[in-house]
């Protein structure tokens, strides 16, 4: 091995560096013009598109001779506009007063956070001040009135 080593003259070492490096900057080029296309959908409103410059430093050859290699290739980058969607309600219900509240939120309350597409029972909206302060919507589900008999069985 490091007879090979000795043969290679560093001149060719040097230009197969160069070579190389090349082609990752190329490769690297390629990946991100792939990665912008399938970061903007329809969906988004772009406002601009620009070309972020390519880094480049200046490296002196064996020969004295100074050259300009590309370490960060341009990059195509895009301003995108997206609107923040929001998960929660801003006025949750248990905040409200219970004779501001109707049933059919109650009940579609209970179907968005308990992902149940029953009605529930019956609910308690409460609102305590006193011994400490509890505000909060206690519900009750509906079950099946079927129970299996469990006599002389093992589970």
């Amino acid at each position: 091995m490091k007879e090979i080593l000795k043969s290679i003259s560093k001149r060719k070492l040097f230009n197969c560096l160069l070579f190389l490096q090349l082609l990752f900057s190329i490769l690297y080029f390629l990946l991100s013009a792939i990665s912008i296309q399938s970061v903007v959908t329809d969906k988004d409103t772009v406002l601009d598109t620009f070309v972020k410059d390519a880094v480049t430093e200046e490296v002196e050859k064996e020969d004295g001779t100074k050259e300009t290699v590309e370490k960060v290739p341009a990059k195509k980058m895009a301003k995108i506009v997206k609107r923040p969607v929001a998960i929660n309600d801003i006025h949750p219900l248990w905040t409200k007063h219970p004779n501001e509240c109707t049933d059919e939120e109650y009940k579609e309350f209970y179907r968005t956070v308990f992902r149940d597409y029953k009605e529930p029972l019956f609910w308690i909206h409460l609102n305590m001040d006193y011994p400490f302060n509890l505000k909060g919507i206690l519900y009750f589900p509906k079950i099946n009135t079927e129970y299996e008999s469990i006599e002389g069985t093992i589970k």
